[in-house]
């Protein structure tokens, strides 16, 4: 099979029915909020609670997620959970616990 017939092959093609269907469709009030909320709960239910402790001062603050932790930090959510998960010092001076 030659390559350019092989760009006609792949992927699907929606039928101009169903493109302005898709268009037109319109979401109730009631629908957003509903689905608003599920995604909220979805994401609350996978938060990890975290205390970051600073070494150099001892201070200790809570955060609701690991990803507020790094953002206030001022490292990558990804970094923040390599340390938190390696149990190491980030930046030379952070550590990330979980709260009990």
């Amino acid at each position: 099979m030659k390559l350019r017939n092989l760009k006609k092959k792949v992927g699907y093609r929606h039928t101009p029915e169903s493109l302005a269907k898709m268009r037109s469709f319109v979401m109730s009030e009631e629908a957003k909020a509903k689905k608003a909320l599920s995604t909220a709960n979805a994401t609350a239910a996978v938060r990890i609670a975290v205390i970051v402790e600073d070494t150099d001062t001892g201070e200790k603050l809570e955060y609701a997620s690991l990803t507020e932790a790094a953002k206030a930090i001022g490292v990558s959510r990804a970094a923040a959970s390599q340390a938190f998960l390696g149990q190491r010092l980030l930046k030379k001076r952070y550590f990330i616990t979980k709260k009990t």
